[in-house]
């Protein structure tokens, strides 16, 4: 069915417009469309072949754990509780045990290069071990992914390339208000900085930017998991 609405519908969108479109230019020229017509023309263009809208980008999945991206078959990570006071996990044993607190910072490397921080150890293996949401491949996401998800000047094309004080943090809004609560601070990718093994590329997300090194692979900060896949079908 998912199939179907993202491939078969928007085709079928694009032949009818087609069509209308012949049918408008084969109008003699000194006839005007109607105003219905040109309601029809709009309609046909916004529904599908079943009379549904186009499924929307962003979807909070019934699970009320995860937010597919339909635009990029992506699944990610919804976080809880509420934006306070930040706990660096690696502080105290048994500081962060919901690992999807959104005041939770985690290191990406222990030893300076390898991927064998809290983050992996803790953060990752938590979500994996515990099957969240019924997987087990949850990930840290690549930058372009980060990207993907953004406003701002290291936005991919197509999203807001700004990002004002009032919007942030710099997420695309319909993801943000759905994705539960994000620090408007810097998360992390599984992206290595290829010049400095001991960097990885960070989202800031107080002003819409990725940065390739300044960053530590032992420092703390934020995380959002992701994966490849889409929101559960009822039944299934």
């Amino acid at each position: 069915m998912r199939w179907i609405k993202e491939t078969i519908l928007p085709r079928a969108a694009t032949a009818r417009a087609s069509l209308i479109t012949t049918a408008l230019l084969a109008l003699p020229r000194n006839v005007s469309p109607s105003p219905r017509l040109l309601l029809s023309i709009g309609l046909a263009l916004l529904l599908g072949s079943t009379g549904e809208a186009q499924e929307a980008r962003f979807e909070a999945c019934t699970d009320g754990l995860t937010v597919a991206d339909n635009a990029t078959g992506l699944l990610w990570e919804k976080k809880a509780g509420t934006v306070g006071s930040v706990v660096n996990c690696d502080t105290i044993p048994g500081s962060c045990p919901d690992p999807h607190d959104v005041n939770n910072r985690y290191a990406w490397s222990n030893t300076g290069t390898l991927p064998d921080g809290n983050a992996y150890t803790d953060f990752l293996a938590a979500l994996n071990t515990d099957g969240f949401a019924g997987h087990t491949d949850w990930r840290l996401p690549a930058i372009e992914e980060h990207q993907r998800i953004m406003i701002g000047p290291s936005a991919i094309a197509g999203q807001s390339p700004t990002c004002t004080e009032a919007q942030q943090p710099c997420l695309d809004p319909e993801f943000a208000s759905i994705a539960g609560p994000t620090f408007t601070s810097i998360y992390w990718s599984s992206s290595s900085y290829a010049p400095d093994p001991n960097n990885a590329w960070t989202a800031q997300l107080i002003i819409g930017a990725v940065f390739n090194g300044g960053r530590l692979k032992t420092e703390n900060h934020f995380v959002r998991a992701v994966r490849a896949g889409s929101c559960p079908i009822a039944g299934t």
